[in-house]
């Protein structure tokens, strides 16, 4: 039981496990850094996740390691045209994104990718802050 309960854990966002250690009276500073003390992934960076919802513009994604949300834009799911996007991604369902921007003004959310992930110069323009000068250029 104790192992599928360590199994379990690494998917639960900081809150659960804040109000899990709490219950079991397990809260000391240790403890604490370990549950809040989580880096936002950085562009460039691969990330699993499990989609939570699914809106018209995107799928949101609760990622496992850290427990940060993100979300994949309709535009970012496939390089062909997406009209439906419940014909490509359902909620429950694990994906693998690259991070591809850490949004400033939404410190609660990133942008993540399905279709730049395996497009090796597309890693290394996000993981070299390229991509994000790139998008920036072209706004």
């Amino acid at each position: 039981w104790r192992k599928e309960l360590k199994s379990e854990q690494k998917y639960l966002t900081a809150t659960d496990r804040f109000v899990q250690a709490l219950d079991r009276d397990e809260l000391d500073e240790t403890s604490l850094q370990e549950i809040f003390n989580v880096q936002m992934p950085q562009p460039g960076q691969i990330v699993k996740g499990t989609v939570s919802s699914l809106v018209e513009w995107g799928a949101f994604v609760e990622l496992h390691e850290s427990g940060w949300q993100g979300l994949i834009h309709v535009s970012e799911i496939a390089d062909e045209f997406v009209d439906n996007i419940e014909d490509w991604i359902q909620p429950g369902e694990e994906v693998e994104a690259l991070v591809i921007r850490t949004n400033a003004e939404r410190l609660d959310r990133l942008s993540l990718s399905l279709r730049r992930l395996h497009s090796p110069a597309a890693r290394i323009a996000y993981a070299s802050g390229a991509g994000i000068l790139a998008e920036k250029i072209d706004q």
